[in-house]
């Protein structure tokens, strides 16, 4: 068998090992399970390499947020075959694609699509409304007005 291509859009990517139920001295299944064989370390979101904006200011987001891993297929097989019911393999987190062109087609498909939960969040400054869902590039300017006023009364307090 070959290789397959993984994407993991969770930030810090995911431990893969296929585990077997633990047996005891005496055979009785039910202890703590073991792993067999290899463990493989998919790259998640936060691997993905970041550009700097025009100014040289914060990160901008990557194109698509899925870190890529080349994975043996039959290792994948296994993994898949007992973990293919968690949520980040139904919403699409954690998807297989035959080589990098096509991981990289399907993670710039799924980068609005997708939500794995761990997103960061960008509350509002006002505290009334939602604020936006996505992760802002840049400094926000009333944020930094506060910031100044708050060390300027607490200098003046001392």
């Amino acid at each position: 068998m070959g290789t397959v291509v993984i994407g993991c859009k969770l930030p810090s990517g995911l431990v893969m090992e296929v585990v077997e139920p633990g047996k005891d001295d005496a055979g009785k299944v039910g202890t703590q399970p073991q792993p067999i064989g290899k463990r493989v370390v998919l790259k998640g979101a936060n691997s993905v390499p970041r550009m700097r904006g025009a100014l040289g200011e914060y990160p901008a987001m990557p194109v698509y947020p899925y870190g890529l891993t080349v994975v043996d297929e039959a290792f994948w097989n296994a993994w898949l075959k007992r973990h293919k019911d968690f949520e980040f393999m139904k919403n699409g987190s954690v998807f297989v694609a035959a080589d990098q062109d096509a991981a990289k087609a399907m993670a710039k498909e799924r980068v609005t699509d997708v939500s794995t939960g761990l997103e960061p969040l960008s509350p509002s400054l006002d505290g009334k409304t939602g604020g936006d869902k996505r992760l802002s590039t840049t400094a926000d300017p009333s944020m930094r007005q506060k910031m100044q006023q708050n060390e300027q009364e607490t200098l003046a307090a001392a």
